[in-house]
C-alpha cells in the first residue's frame, strides 16, 4: 500500500477552493522576504485575530524573531490568502500546508520547530531551512517513505513553487499523532551531496527553458547531461554550470572528452573558473 503520492503538478494552491486533502490550509511565510510580516499577518486577518506561530520561538533560533519564518493559517481570511499568494508566487518565500482534520495548530507549529534544526555527521544541531521551495522537491525525491511521512507529520499534503511550477505531495495514511524531538532530521554530507543531485533537473529544465529559444539543441536531457558532466569535474554553482553549459551547446557533445579539454581540466594549476576561462579561450 503506497503511504505517500508521487510528485504532481497542480495550480496555484492558494487560488483554489477549499479541497478533500484537508480542511484548513496553512502558509509558511520566509519573514526574511518582509521585515514587516508579522504586522501584515494582524492586518489582513480579520478581526486582526490570526491564527500564526513565529517558527524560531522556544529554539536555539530565538535571536532570528524579526525574520523568523511563521506558520500562518490562511483559511476563511482572504485578504491573507492575497497577501500569501503574492508572497509565495512572486518571492517563492515558502510553502502551503494542509493541516490534517482534528489536529489543533499548536501541534502543527510543535512539528515544523521540529525540522527547524538537523542533525549532521558529528551529530551537532544546526538551523534547516526545510520550508525553501527550491529543495522541496530534492528532498522529498533523497527521502524513504517513511521519513517522508515524518517530514509532513500532520499535514495531509505540502506544495511548492518551482521550475516546474506548482508542486504537491500528499500523505495517503493518517498521521501517526508522533511529534518528533528537534534535531531528528539527519543532514549530513552525503545526504547534501544526494540533494544537490536531485536539483540538477530542475536547473535544467530552467536553463532548457532560457535557452531552447536561441538553440534548439538545449532539449532538458541535453541540459541535463551537461550539468552532471559539469558536477562530476567539480563545477557545482549554477553560474559555473551555464558557463559548461554555454560551451557544451557551442561545441558537440564530444568536446569536454577531447584529449585537450581534459589536459586544462585536470590541470592543478588552474582554479575552477580558470579552467572555464582556458576552455573558452579554446572556441573564441
Amino acid at each position: 500500500m503506497h503511504k505517500l503520492s508521487a510528485i504532481q503538478s497542480i495550480p496555484m494552491p492558494l487560488e483554489q477552493a477549499r479541497t478533500s486533502i484537508g480542511a484548513r490550509r496553512f502558509v509558511i511565510l520566509d519573514g526574511a522576504f518582509d521585515e514587516d510580516l508579522a504586522m501584515q499577518v494582524y492586518l489582513k486577518a480579520n478581526d486582526g485575530l490570526p491564527t500564526w506561530y513565529p517558527l524560531v520561538v522556544d529554539t536555539p533560533y530565538a535571536e532570528l524573531y524579526k525574520v523568523s519564518p511563521c506558520l500562518v493559517e490562511c483559511e476563511d481570511h482572504p485578504h491573507l490568502l492575497d497577501y500569501a499568494a503574492a508572497m509565495l508566487n512572486q518571492l517563492d518565500a515558502g510553502c502551503v500546508l494542509w493541516l490534517e482534520d482534528h489536529v489543533q495548530p499548536d501541534q502543527a507549529a510543535a512539528h515544523c520547530r521540529s525540522l527547524l534544526s538537523v542533525r549532521d555527521e558529528r551529530n551537532q544541531q544546526r538551523m534547516f531551512r526545510f520550508f525553501e521551495p527550491r529543495w522541496l522537491e530534492p528532498l522529498f525525491a533523497v527521502m524513504s517513505p517513511e521519513e517522508a511521512l515524518d517530514f509532513l507529520g500532520p499535514f495531509s499534503a505540502m506544495a511548492w513553487r518551482n521550475e516546474h511550477g506548482w508542486r504537491q505531495v500528499t500523505r495517503l495514511v493518517p498521521w501517526n499523532g508522533v511529534t518528533k524531538a528537534p534535531g531528528w532530521f539527519w543532514l549530513d554530507d552525503e545526504r547534501q551531496a544526494q540533494l544537490a543531485q536531485a536539483r540538477l533537473p530542475l536547473i535544467a529544465a530552467q536553463l532548457s527553458g532560457d535557452y531552447r529559444p536561441h538553440h534548439p539543441a538545449a532539449t532538458e536531457a541535453r541540459v541535463l547531461e551537461a550539468l552532471v558532466e559539469a558536477d562530476q569535474w567539480g563545477f557545482d554553482d549554477l553560474a559555473s554550470q551555464e558557463r559548461w553549459l554555454r560551451l557544451d551547446l557551442q561545441r558537440s557533445e564530444e568536446f569536454f572528452r577531447s584529449e585537450h579539454a581534459r589536459q586544462i581540466l585536470t590541470r592543478q594549476d588552474l582554479a575552477k573558473g580558470e579552467k572555464l576561462d582556458a576552455l573558452e579561450q579554446t572556441i573564441a
